[in-house]
């Protein structure tokens, strides 16, 4: 009996012992899962933060809708006209560049540019703030919906296959303040703004150009304007990281310019199948770009190279310039009145003679008539009207029967020579005055007698009249101001004016003029005075922009052609040979008057255009002409001039003998016109003048030639 008992007393214990066994082991199976399946979520929800922090770059984009920021910024996102959080540092680069040169510029326009050009990048930053801020809200958010492609995926067997699921919405956060942005201002950038130094990273990273990449939320004041990158971590992985380490407070010190986030913190939850209890997991993760990193640049910035207008269409010339004098051999003034003794002419009678004879003949005549009428007709002397026989007798006698002896002539008919009715006129002492070339002053009244009309009169009798040119003018060439007023005194000779007038008050654009060997034929050098003998009167011809800056002088060298090569530094810094590349494009077209062409940077060279092509990124050829620059010409383009040189017998009323001419101007045996003050100089000039940047407008280099007028008289 105590045998059984104690048997049964042990089955009972053993049984306990089991049940107790089995209840542990139960409690152990499901405690395990509780866990396991924590572990499941807290990896779910570590993978969806990942993935918000890789897909977050790209999140959240702003479309450019813009016409303004299109042609700003277009080109500096990675898809066309769509900005998100991997280009939002180049559009802020590009800004700084801009606000820099409006600085340096220091001009009321440039700094209200830049002003401008800072408001457009703080609303798109703050538009893709916004916009990555509606995709962490929970649901239907485009992060969260990336952290449920993963997390809603990831293994929860331990659960149930619970989902795991966001909380609450994704908080956005601001990590690791100094750190890499993912972009660098290229050491040639940097020294086209001055070795401008701009904040770089903490870390000492640098770019693969070995420049330092600059750094995140670091505020930058730049010409007034605060601007801040987002730290980017170029070269690395998006990464979790210690959720003790993340904030979502926004960085301190950046108070004019948005800070966008660069980390994301999720919170996360699934249903524990069994206890019907929802459990959950933190994780932060951080952005990172592998092999996105960009150098600050401008990449659509151009410089525009003009060439003043023609001549002809900015100054007014005395009489169209259709006509010119081309061949001066026949003008009265390179005949009678330029041989003595000129013209004497009876202002009484307007009688008149080129003969040195006449004047004694006409006084002769003169004092015979005035005895007419008181002496008998003596048939064997002759004396007509009854004059005085003995001042009838030889001088008398001999010009009024034969006038032609001594080139007396009357009215403007051809060859006409004084009738004896017309000689019967001439009173004793006649009024006889004299006009010869120097007599004829700028001023009409200083010689009355040697009027426009009386010269027409002796013109029309002598047969003279200067040859001209009616196909003389190249008209697909335009005029240079030098070429204008060489042209507009010629025409006003042919229409035989006395003096002559001759300016070109605004700048025109510029031709080459020459060279023989190494010389420069530009006054004063020898063989610069060109006569215009025939052929186009506007003969210099056009050059390339590097041809003119060549015939300047000291542009090629100086800063002027340096400061094209700094801007396009701007657009293109990773062109090791960008300065030759520079003078390829200036020399590669011809530049004429009143054209414009565009310098830019597109791959590894330069080039120049005269219009960019449709759909190029480029602003339209219509803006980019009508763009003013925002800057100031400098010093280089000051010194960037001929200085003044001569013109009054040079180019313009050329003078024989003057710069290797061998002939005055249209074959004037001299000069078409002999007195000149001398004061009329020209001035050739490449004037440049910085912009900003802004409309992608980096400057101008212009093409002008002034020029100053003078006051011809005296023709030959």
């Amino acid at each position: 009996m105590t045998v059984r008992r104690q048997r049964g007393a042990t089955l009972g214990l053993a049984a306990a012992c089991v049940l107790v066994v089995i209840v542990i082991g139960v409690g152990f199976f499901f405690l395990s899962k509780i866990i396991g399946g924590g572990r499941e979520v807290a990896n779910a929800t570590d993978a969806g933060a990942l993935n918000v922090a890789k897909q977050a770059i790209r999140r959240g984009a702003v479309n450019l809708t813009s016409a303004a920021d299109q042609e700003e910024f277009g080109a500096l996102c990675e898809t066309p006209n769509r900005l998100d959080l991997l280009s939002y540092n180049r559009i802020v680069a590009k800004a700084m560049i801009v606000a820099k040169n409006a600085a340096d510029q220091n001009t009321a326009t440039a700094l209200a540019n830049a002003g401008i050009m800072h408001n457009q990048v703080n609303t798109l930053g703050n538009t893709l703030k916004a916009q990555i801020a509606a995709a962490c809200a929970t649901p239907g958010g485009a992060l969260a919906s990336d952290f449920h492609a993963i997390s809603t995926n990831s293994n929860t067997k331990m659960w149930n296959g619970s989902p795991v699921q966001l909380a609450n919405d994704i908080v956005p956060g601001y990590m690791k303040v100094g750190s890499s942005a993912n972009v660098y201002f290229h050491s040639a950038t940097r020294g086209s703004l001055g070795n401008w130094q701009p904040p770089t990273n903490t870390a000492g990273q640098n770019a693969p150009s070995g420049d330092p990449y600059s750094a995140g939320y670091n505020a930058v004041t730049v010409g007034g304007h605060q601007f801040a990158f987002v730290p980017l971590f170029p070269e690395t992985r998006p990464h979790l990281v210690d959720r003790g380490n993340f904030s979502s407070a926004a960085p301190a010190g950046i108070t004019a310019a948005p800070a966008l986030p660069n980390s994301f913190q999720t919170n996360s939850r699934a249903l524990e199948g069994k206890t019907g209890v929802f459990g959950g997991s933190m994780a932060c993760a951080i952005v990172g770009c592998i092999d996105r990193n960009f150098a600050a640049r401008i990449p659509k910035g151009f410089v525009r190279v003009s060439n003043g207008p023609s001549a002809n269409t900015v100054n007014t010339s005395v009489f169209p310039l259709s006509t010119v004098v081309n061949d001066g051999s026949n003008d009265i003034f390179n005949n009678e009145l330029f041989h003595a003794p000129g013209i004497n002419m009876d202002q009484n009678t307007n009688i008149f003679s080129h003969s040195p004879s006449g004047p004694a003949a006409m006084q002769a005549i003169g004092a015979y008539n005035a005895t007419r009428g008181n002496f008998p007709f003596d048939p064997m002397v002759g004396n007509v009207g009854g004059g005085d026989p003995a001042l009838w007798t030889g001088l008398a006698e001999d010009a009024y029967n034969n006038p032609a002896a001594y080139d007396l002539r009357s009215t403007s008919a051809q060859d006409h020579f004084a009738t004896q009715a017309e000689l019967d006129a001439i009173t004793n002492n006649p009024n006889i005055k004299n006009c010869i070339y120097t007599m004829y002053d700028a001023d009409p009244t200083t010689n009355p007698h040697c009027s426009n009309a009386n010269t027409a009169m002796w013109m029309g009798n002598y047969n003279r009249a200067a040859g001209t040119a009616s196909d003389h003018i190249d008209t697909s060439a335009g005029f240079t101001n030098v070429e204008f007023m060489k042209a507009d005194l010629l025409a006003q000779r042919a229409h035989g004016y006395r003096s002559a007038t001759t300016n070109a008050p605004n700048p025109s654009g510029l031709k080459l003029w020459g060279r023989s060997g190494g010389t420069v034929l530009r006054p004063p050098a020898n063989g610069s005075a060109k006569p215009f003998l025939g052929g186009k009167i506007n003969y210099l011809a056009a050059g390339s922009p590097m041809e003119l800056l060549n015939e300047i002088g000291g542009c090629a060298s100086t800063s002027t052609i340096d400061k094209i090569v700094d801007r396009m530094r701007q657009v293109n810094p990773e062109d090791g040979n960008l300065a030759q590349h520079v003078r390829d494009a200036l020399a590669s077209s011809t530049l004429p008057l009143g054209k414009s062409f565009y310098v830019y940077a597109d791959g590894s060279s330069v080039y120049m255009t005269e219009s960019f092509t449709a759909a190029s990124g480029y602003v339209t050829k219509a803006k980019a002409d009508s763009l003013t620059p925002d800057g100031a010409s400098g010093t280089g383009a000051t010194n960037c001039n001929t200085g003044n040189y001569p013109l009054s017998g040079w180019t313009v009323n050329t003078r024989k003998g003057v710069g290797g001419a061998s002939i005055g101007d249209a074959g004037y045996h001299e000069v078409p016109f002999t007195k000149y003050n001398g004061t009329s100089v020209g001035n050739d000039q490449a004037i440049w003048t910085p912009s900003s940047g802004y409309n992608n407008f980096l400057g101008e280099l212009r093409f002008e030639q002034t020029a100053t007028g003078d006051t011809y008289s005296k023709p030959n």
